[in-house]
């Protein structure tokens, strides 16, 4: 049975890869600043690590000796890397570097972030040139640039949006929106950001094939098919949950002046590379948002 070294084990990500891949693999996951929720199935190993200590990162690898690492431990809080960057980069850059280091004889997976992209663009191909205006995206870019130079045949996935039921304590927009509109409160959606949502069970499926087949590297896109803006994200979510959709108004980014970092207006992902060597396929959105519905 293959051992798998996942970081990032408390994020929303971790947390579904945890419940996943424990069932099938011998899974090792690390977290740093919060735990992982009770309830969740977890007959893996936990290990607190502090990626950006590089002996820490070391010994820990040594010792678990895996053969597959799977790095998802990230600031992904767009607001707070602008505020920190140095904060960021430590973790984003650093830490990257730490793990995919050359004396860790490891298969590296690296998911990185559809914000690479500047947003003129629309269903940018992995040929494409990544443009960053952020501190996040431009943190998860250079750990691209990182892991494609310390350890040539790594996977790097950059990933959409994702939704789906969270099983940590922090929630998605979809799940905020679907309890405003539960309880008949009036939403306002941006008209102006489009993105191709991916549900995080679907990218879980993903990530296990990926993990099956050694010969698969390189950088990809893993993406929903659908290029949709977050109003039009909000009144589908609504109609798929039988809620009311008049409560959601649309507006524009520049109409909310508390948003003062950078947001790229398009981040939609071509996946046609990804599609043509694996065998999962891509949910739409209408069917990820069913597959929440019937699980509720």
């Amino acid at each position: 049975m293959p051992k798998i070294l996942l970081t990032g084990a408390s994020g929303f990500l971790g947390a579904h890869l945890v419940h996943r891949l424990s069932q099938k693999f011998h899974l090792f996951s690390t977290i740093y600043h919060s735990p992982i929720p009770s309830g969740i199935r977890h007959p893996a190993s936990v290990i607190k690590l502090d990626i950006t200590n590089y002996r820490g990162v070391i010994a820990s690898v040594e010792k678990i000796n895996p053969d597959v690492i799977i790095h998802t431990a990230a600031n992904t809080n767009l607001r707070d890397c602008e505020e920190n960057p140095k904060g960021a980069w430590a973790l984003n850059v650093e830490g990257t570097k730490n793990l995919a280091a050359k004396e860790i004889n490891a298969r590296f997976i690296y998911l990185s972030t559809d914000t690479v992209f500047d947003g003129t663009g629309q269903f940018c191909k992995e040929t494409d040139t990544p443009n960053p205006f952020n501190v996040y995206g431009k943190t998860k870019l250079e750990g691209e640039n990182v892991v494609t130079s310390l350890l040539p045949n790594a996977v790097t996935l950059r990933l959409a949006l994702l939704y789906g039921w969270s099983l940590t304590r922090s929630t998605t927009f979809t799940e905020d929106l679907i309890k405003e509109l539960e309880q008949d409160k009036p939403i306002r959606a941006f008209t102006d950001e489009y993105r191709t949502p991916l549900h995080v069970e679907n990218l879980c499926e993903i990530i296990e094939e990926i993990i099956e087949h050694p010969t698969i590297k390189g950088l990809s896109h893993v993406a929903g098919p659908d290029r949709v803006n977050r109003y039009e994200q909000a009144l589908r979510i609504a109609e798929i949950f039988n809620l009311d959709t008049s409560l959601i108004s649309p507006i524009t980014t520049t109409e909310i002046k508390s948003l003062n970092y950078n947001r790229p207006k398009d981040c939609s992902l071509n996946t046609e590379k990804l599609q043509s060597v694996i065998k999962t396929r891509i949910w739409s959105l209408d069917k990820g948002l069913n597959v929440m519905h019937e699980t509720l």
